[in-house]
């Protein structure tokens, strides 16, 4: 019973390292673009399911595009070099947008650079709601093992006491 617990509380923890790790912000410290009109930048990031948020910011003047590309759509692209995409959003200078997504997995943001000039681009990717839960649910694992191995030393304890 021990062992159980502890293997119970081992996964809770690795769960809630995960979840408290990666998915609360994923940012993005400037991805400079050179100067040369429509560059593209593209990094791949895990999203849970529901809204997400996008911050990003630039210098003034700054015009771009957002692509978010699934996983098929994003093998595509490396293909066929053309984008194909699920949301396209305008970017100006610097703002938040928020978009939803049908489920939970790996999705690639393709940044172009339209304005035509030199730009630093910061950018961080919010998950808030399904984030907290599922740090939530796993620290609820993560003390549930704890009782489970609480339990099984009290049983431990009682027999030998029963014993002498």
């Amino acid at each position: 019973m021990k062992r159980i617990g502890f293997i119970i509380f081992l996964i809770g923890l690795t769960l809630f390292l995960n979840f408290e790790m990666r998915g609360v912000w994923s940012a993005n410290p400037s991805p400079g673009f050179p100067s040369e009109k429509g560059s593209i930048y593209a990094e791949t990031h895990y999203l849970f399911f529901g809204e997400n948020k996008f911050y990003y910011s630039a210098e003034e003047g700054y015009k771009g595009e957002l692509f978010i590309l699934n996983r098929e759509q994003t093998e595509d692209l490396l293909r066929t070099e053309k984008i194909s995409y699920m949301k396209k959003i305008d970017l100006k200078d610097e703002g938040m947008v928020k978009f939803n997504i049908k489920k939970t997995g790996f999705y690639t943001f393709v940044i172009k650079n339209t304005s035509g000039k030199d730009s630093d681009f910061e950018y961080s990717v919010m998950n808030e709601g399904d984030v907290k839960d599922c740090i939530r649910r796993s620290l609820y694992i993560a003390v549930l093992g704890i009782i489970i191995m609480f339990t099984g030393f009290m049983r431990d304890k009682r027999g030998r006491v029963g014993e002498r």
